[in-house]
């Protein structure tokens, strides 16, 4: 049976990134996609004020059924804060409820895309900041509401100019890429290891996990061709050896 329209809106959401951290990001970038969309029937549209700003039931519990069925992955992770959240992932089953959307509205799909990625590398409360001054009207219940106008007056007293750049000017053209929407290939970091790699690499300056080097046993063995000086060398033998495996 095939997925209703919001869901696989939320998907689109969901896999425009590698994933997506906590339900509560999940529910800011559901408004802004909400508005993006324009059409109510298309997605959720029971939007009401809750204790941390806009909250949709029906877009949680369609996550929940997402899950539970295999389109989307949840995993427990250890956000920045040291509290424990989960992780969204969309899975290739959930790729290819999508790919009819993709085709058929293509230019909502990538101004979708734009808002998650957008956000990607952005945290939490400044995801939080933006929507509150976005949309007021759902604030009216928010437990952390003086928390999160706090976290926007601290943040631009440190630059000249805002640092939340509000992408709601439909002047202004977010960037966008499709490619983990139609991407099936094996996972990038196959050991699991992509919680440790992240945490690495945040903690030597760098934003994101560089991306792995697929050629790297290769220029490996040519590297060792020319220090050893033999026309052929089995780098995953090679490093199996030094690795004592």
């Amino acid at each position: 049976m095939p997925l209703p329209s919001n869901s696989k809106w939320l998907l689109v959401l969901i896999g425009a990134t590698r994933y997506v951290d906590g339900s509560t990001r999940l529910q800011k970038y559901g408004l802004l996609a909400f508005k993006k969309i324009g059409n109510r029937e298309e997605f959720f549209s029971d939007w009401r004020p809750d204790k941390f700003g806009v909250f949709s039931k029906s877009l949680a519990q369609n996550l929940t059924m997402l899950v539970d069925n295999k389109y989307v992955t949840k995993d427990e992770v250890i956000n920045t804060y040291g509290k424990t959240s989960y992780r969204y992932r969309i899975t290739d089953k959930g790729r290819n409820e999508i790919q009819d959307l993709i085709n058929m509205k293509k230019d909502v799909v990538e101004d979708v895309c734009g808002i998650a990625q957008y956000y990607f590398d952005k945290s939490t409360k400044e995801v939080l900041a933006d929507v509150y001054t976005l949309y007021p009207e759902y604030t009216a219940n928010s437990t952390i509401k003086h928390e999160v106008n706090k976290n926007k007056i601290d943040q631009e007293t440190l630059f000249e100019e805002s640092e939340f750049d509000i992408p709601s000017d439909q002047a202004k053209h977010l960037s966008f890429d499709l490619t983990n929407l139609v991407t099936r290939n094996a996972p990038e970091h196959v050991f699991n290891d992509e919680d440790t790699r992240e945490k690495l690499a945040k903690e030597i300056g760098l934003r994101s996990i560089p991306k792995l080097d697929a050629t790297a046993f290769d220029r490996l063995a040519g590297m060792l061709g020319k220090k050893i000086k033999l026309d052929k060398i089995d780098a995953v033998e090679t490093v199996r050896a030094i690795r004592g495996s």
